[in-house]
């Protein structure tokens, strides 16, 4: 039972990702837009509050959600870059500040050293 839900989970992701994506393409917002002009060639609207309610039902409604699909994952696409440009810059920090914290250690050490000879020879 559980793995039929953990399928249909799958599937359902797998299918969402790929409806969404295919529904944000340009293509498919040329595919809306020719099926939204069809009509025209049967069937003009006569006054212009027809030709309002066309516009805006049709064409405006039917070929935005292709087009705003676009933006959005152009938009998600430019924000992922900028996040894998921060982390690499963060992780070059990040290195640099542990050669720097090696290099103090390293410095630290050698100061102990010079500290116990000083303290032996202060002694004898």
């Amino acid at each position: 039972m559980i793995d039929m839900i953990e399928m249909i989970k799958k599937f359902n992701n797998w299918l969402g990702d790929h409806l969404a994506y295919g529904l944000s393409t340009m293509a498919c917002f040329y595919i809306v837009f020719a099926i939204c002009i069809f009509p025209l060639l049967i069937e003009k609207p006569q006054t212009l509050i027809g030709w309002v309610e066309y516009i805006i039902q049709s064409i405006f409604q039917g070929a935005s959600l292709p087009v705003l699909g676009y933006v959005a994952r152009s938009v998600g696409d430019k924000q992922e870059r900028v996040i894998h440009q921060r982390h690499d810059m963060l992780i070059e920090e990040l290195n640099k500040l542990r050669d720097d914290l090696d290099a103090a250690r390293e410095e630290n050490r050698q100061l102990h050293g010079l500290l116990k000879e000083i303290h032996q020879s202060v002694k004898h």
